[in-house]
């Protein structure tokens, strides 16, 4: 019987040295070759950090901070186009942070169903009276509000405090909850 354990003995030792290397190199070239190429071109933009970064076999999930940038959409297309190139076949799905203001926040949340519902009816003209109206309640400083074939960027600021929404356009089939 002690014979038979010495023998798996080299064998369990090659397996588990096997796996060690295959998943060291595994996580070595994602750092390489994915994560420090991306979150140096997203760096490089201006106004723009990466604060978290996570990936795995079908997306790229990173949290980007964002200081007072004049154009979210342009930066917005900035990232995209600078993360391109490393994503492979992966999704890349952004979530952008900022210096945020709680009563921005309860603005937009109030105010979304209008947008929302404007989006819906792709009455896109609706939107600015919406905006101009939150602008005028909040005291804000300043709007922005800009639209893609596939996106609206909307940005808020009051003081050095700021919060950047993406509103998709057109939404999938299956995205609507018929429940």
């Amino acid at each position: 019987m002690k014979k038979n354990i010495k023998k798996w003995i080299p064998t369990m030792f090659i397996f588990f040295l096997s796996l060690t290397i295959l998943f060291g190199f595994y996580f070595i070239y994602e750092k390489v070759q994915v994560k420090e190429p991306i979150v140096e071109a997203i760096d490089d933009i201006a106004g723009v950090q990466v604060e978290d970064f996570k990936t795995d076999n079908k997306t790229i999930e990173i949290v980007i901070h964002l200081e007072d940038i004049d154009n979210f959409q342009e930066t917005y297309h900035a990232i995209v186009n600078a993360t391109e190139p490393f994503k492979g076949n992966r999704v890349l799905d952004f979530e952008f942070k900022s210096n945020e203001d709680p009563q921005i926040l309860n603005a937009w949340n109030s105010s979304y169903f209008y947008i929302a519902e404007a989006v819906a009816k792709h009455e896109y003209s609706l939107i600015p009276d919406k905006m101009t109206q939150m602008k005028k309640e909040l005291l804000l400083d300043k709007i922005n509000y800009s639209m893609d074939e596939n996106n609206i960027f909307v940005d808020l600021h009051k003081g050095d405090k700021a919060q950047y929404f993406i509103i998709k356009r057109l939404q999938e089939v299956g995205d609507h909850d018929l429940s």
